[in-house]
Order: C-alpha cells, then sequence, then structure tokens
C-alpha cells in the first residue's frame, strides 16, 4: 500500500510541474523556477518535461490581471497590487503556473507576497537570481480553469516592468505525455510621480455675495481629484471646482491607490453693507421731506421721491415705491443694494360748498373733521362734523376744516359764515369774501354793483375798487402782512369785515 502512494506522487509530479529547462533546477511537483519564458529561459514544453506539443499550441489559454494600475498598464512605484494569474482549457482538470516579474536588465522587478495556494521559488538564470512565484503541490484541481491571487508589490524605481506567465494544462494521466505549456507576458510602464495639488482661487480669496468662486489645480496625467468643504463634505471632482460661499476647501489627488490632499485654501464672500436708515413705511402726501441715512456713505440712492439724500412724499402721487441704495465696497469692489418699500397716502378733498351762506359743508365724505375759526386759528369747540351751521355757538366770521383720512390731514380754504336777517346786514345779505386769511388775493361776492374801500389797522385806506354783481377779485400781493378792514357800500354804509393778510 505504501508503494502505491509514491507511484501516485511520482506521476503527478511529472504531470503537474513546471519543468525548468536550466541546469540548476531539478522536477517539483509544486512548480519550478526559471521555465517561464522569459529572456534565457524556456518552457516545460521542451526537453524532457511536457513536451508533447509546441508551447501555445493549444486552445488554452495562461493571463495575468493586476487591480489598480493606472491607465491600464502603469503602475506606481512601492505600491502593492493584487495580482489573478489564470490557466484555462476546456476538458482540463489539473493546472500549474510560473510568473516572475523583471526589469530589463533580467533582474528582478519588485517582490512577491504568496497566499495559502502558492509560494516563491529562486533560480539564477544569466546571472541574476530571479524569483517565481508559482503553485504549491495539490493546488491546481479545477475544472477547465484555474486562478491563483495573490500579491505584488512594484519596484520603488520608476523602470519598464515585463510579467512572463508560463501556464501548464495538465491531462492527469501520471505522465507527461499529452499536457499543454502556454506562455504569455505583460509589459508595464511606471506612473508619474503624483504630485501634491496645490489650489488656486482664480477669483481670489475674497469674492462678492451672489457670484461664485473657481478653485483650480494643476492637472496631473492619470491623477484624479475630488473636493472637499470643511465639514469633509465631498463637493466635486476634477481639477478645478465651483463655490458659491465662503469657507475652507481641500483636495485630494488620487493615482492607483495613492492619495495625497493638498493644504486647505480659505476664501471669504464679502456683502458690503448698504442698509439704510430715516425712510418710515408710510407718508402722507403734505409730509414733510425725510432725510435717509446710509449704514455706509459713498453710495447711490435711487427711486420716486428721492432727492439730495431725502424722500420727498410731494413730488409723487399716491402710491407704492420703492427706495434703493446701491454701496460699492472700495476694498474689493463689491457692490450690494438694499431695497425699501414706502408708500404715499393721498390727502382727503378740501373743498366745501356753501348753503344760503349759514351752513358750510366740506366735500369730503368720509374720515374726521375739525372746524376751524379762521380769525385766530382755533378750533371750533364741538364742531366736529362734515358741516358747519351759522349759530349762538357759530358766531358770523371765516371758517375752514381740517379734514382727517387714513391718518392723513389737509386744511381748507377759509369760508364765510354770514347772518341774513339782521338790521346790520338787510340790505347786503349777499356779501361775503373767501379766503380770510389771504396770501395773494381775496374774493368778494356780492349780489349787486358794490363800492369797496381796504384799510389798515389804523385807518389807512390802503385799496379801493368796485366790484360788479357776482364775484370780483381783490390783488393784496402788496400788502404786508397783518390785519387789514373791508368796507363795502351800495348806496348804505356797511360795517368793515376784518381780513387778515398773510
Amino acid at each position: 500500500m505504501k508503494k502505491s502512494v509514491l507511484v501516485l506522487l511520482s506521476a503527478l509530479s511529472l504531470s503537474f510541474g513546471l519543468t525548468s529547462m536550466t541546469s540548476n533546477n531539478a522536477e517539483y511537483s509544486a512548480g519550478k523556477a526559471g521555465s517561464n519564458g522569459s529572456p534565457g529561459e524556456g518552457t516545460c514544453a521542451t526537453g524532457s518535461c511536457h513536451n508533447s506539443f509546441a508551447v501555445n499550441s493549444g486552445t488554452g489559454s495562461v493571463s495575468v490581471s493586476i487591480a489598480g494600475l493606472v491607465n491600464g498598464n502603469m503602475y506606481v512605484p512601492g505600491q502593492t497590487y493584487q495580482v489573478s494569474v489564470t490557466v484555462a482549457q476546456e476538458g482540463i482538470g489539473l493546472f500549474g503556473f510560473g510568473l516572475e516579474s523583471l526589469q530589463a536588465s533580467g533582474a528582478n522587478a519588485g517582490s512577491w507576497t504568496p497566499s495559502t495556494d502558492s509560494h516563491v521559488l529562486n533560480a539564477t538564470v544569466s546571472g541574476n537570481s530571479r524569483a517565481t512565484i508559482t503553485h504549491i503541490d495539490n493546488s491546481g484541481f479545477a475544472s477547465n480553469t484555474r486562478t491563483w491571487n495573490f500579491s505584488w508589490t512594484a519596484p520603488s524605481a520608476a523602470i519598464p516592468v515585463t510579467m512572463y506567465a508560463a501556464g501548464n494544462a495538465a491531462n492527469g494521466n501520471t505522465t507527461r505525455i499529452g499536457d499543454y505549456i502556454y506562455t504569455s507576458s505583460l509589459s508595464l510602464m511606471p506612473a508619474p510621480a503624483l504630485q501634491t495639488p496645490v489650489i488656486t482661487a482664480l477669483g481670489g480669496l475674497m469674492f462678492c455675495e451672489g457670484e461664485t468662486n473657481l478653485l483650480s489645480v494643476d492637472p496631473q496625467t492619470n491623477v484624479t481629484f475630488t473636493w472637499f468643504d470643511g465639514n469633509g463634505v465631498s463637493i466635486g471632482t476634477g481639477p478645478t471646482t465651483e463655490v458659491s460661499s465662503g469657507g475652507c476647501y481641500t483636495v485630494v489627488a488620487t493615482l492607483g491607490n495613492e492619495q495625497s490632499t493638498s493644504s486647505p485654501v480659505c476664501v471669504m464672500m464679502d456683502a458690503p453693507d448698504a442698509t439704510f436708515t430715516g425712510l418710515a413705511a408710510a407718508y402722507c402726501l403734505n409730509d414733510e421731506p425725510a432725510t435717509i441715512i446710509p449704514v455706509n456713505a459713498g453710495g447711490v440712492f435711487a427711486g420716486p421721491g428721492v432727492s439730495n439724500g431725502a424722500f420727498i412724499p410731494s413730488d409723487v402721487v399716491p402710491g407704492s415705491y420703492e427706495v434703493t441704495y446701491t454701496y460699492t465696497s472700495l476694498e474689493t469692489g463689491c457692490t450690494e443694494t438694499s431695497t425699501q418699500s414706502v408708500l404715499v397716502q393721498g390727502l382727503p378733498q378740501t373743498g366745501v360748498l356753501t348753503t344760503g351762506n349759514e351752513t358750510l359743508i366740506a366735500e369730503q365724505s368720509n374720515g374726521s373733521y375739525q372746524w376751524i375759526d379762521c380769525e385766530d386759528g382755533t378750533p371750533v369747540p364741538g364742531a366736529t362734523q362734515s358741516q358747519l351751521t351759522l349759530s349762538e355757538e357759530v358766531p358770523v366770521g371765516n371758517y375752514a376744516v381740517q379734514i382727517t383720512l387714513n391718518g392723513c390731514s389737509a386744511t381748507s380754504e377759509c369760508y364765510p359764515l354770514i347772518s341774513l336777517g339782521t338790521s346790520e346786514f338787510e340790505a347786503a345779505s349777499q356779501y361775503f369774501i373767501y379766503p380770510n386769511p389771504a396770501i395773494d388775493y381775496v374774493q368778494l361776492v356780492s349780489a349787486s354793483t358794490t363800492e369797496w374801500k381796504l384799510f389798515d389797522a389804523f385807518g389807512k385806506l390802503m385799496l379801493a375798487g368796485s366790484g360788479i354783481s357776482g364775484k370780483t377779485r381783490i390783488d393784496v400781493t402788496t400788502l404786508s402782512a397783518g390785519c387789514y378792514y373791508l368796507h363795502m357800500t351800495d348806496g348804505k354804509q356797511l360795517k368793515g369785515i376784518p381780513i387778515l393778510k398773510q
């Protein structure tokens, strides 16, 4: 029984090994060194090994793949890669392999780290000690194809590398007869060295609110870039990225499994303060101009009713408007605009209707009212309705009405209330004057032709004339401000009516 086992192991050795053609290697069932078809080496398809068929004459193959190469065939010096060797042929159930990594001189390029189903053997070829990674005993049993996985650490120097692979597709008949040998090679070039990226802010370290800033690094061959904000969140890829807010940014350059991170670049967003004060939400049409004051001087105000840093309600018609202030920073050239809305409200109507000269009626149908005695400018007590009627509390005189609507007030001209039926005015029931107080004229209303004279407070005659039936305009622009008395006659002397010239 012990003899049978020895015979079987001997047969596997002959069938499964990759026989070297060099003089310093003996047959070995766990692979051979120096038989990979590289310069100065043969393969197990020649000599007294697996020589039934010429190399690569069968329907199978041997292939090498390396994960993580740059651009398909470039390695990063000193980096470790996962390597797979696959031997395949339909109908075959036993496989073996050998793989070398050589530089142009024939010396080893890099080093192998075997897995549990492979190991490294060495052979001297043309004066170089070459390391071959190959299968271990009994690791090649599989149906139609077998793959081995292990690691290769690339040389630290940036040199061209060629990998030479040989594979055995054995028929498992315990002899060297009927096995196929396959070879292939893989050429590798060193990838350009990875450079630490340096970020340039094309928009400068300070950029304006509402704009974007372009961050850039110099491109590198076969290198990818990933950008991160200050919180470590990825914001883009490629040699440039666009940012719309201030903060600190970094970029990570990746070449294969190697990475390099830039120093952070911090950019700031400038938002100049263009706010202003002094503008109320609403104004009446007759309000005084409002001075508007910017936080930062040197900008420009714009909008209806705006002039010389003030908003003038009387320069616009009632409605809603926008006042803007645009300010440009002298340091950064950034521009900001602030806008405030303002409502200008119209004034109530100030027309007054007269009824029989004994009643005055405000034309404004709504609002609040206060009648004013034009002689002294004081409010008439209790006169807060839309009309004013001659009475014991409201004597003969000249009156105006102040009307308030939606918070806006306006005062009418002065209108007379004349007592009818008294002996003193019996012949002149149709005489009255307005406005009073007067600025540049007095309107005399009479029912017939009237002679009139205007005296000052000292009895000096200032003006005289005659008026026809209806309205007569008396020009008082030449008179100084003060109190005057107008006397009228139509054959009967009438009492003087006081007139206040403003």
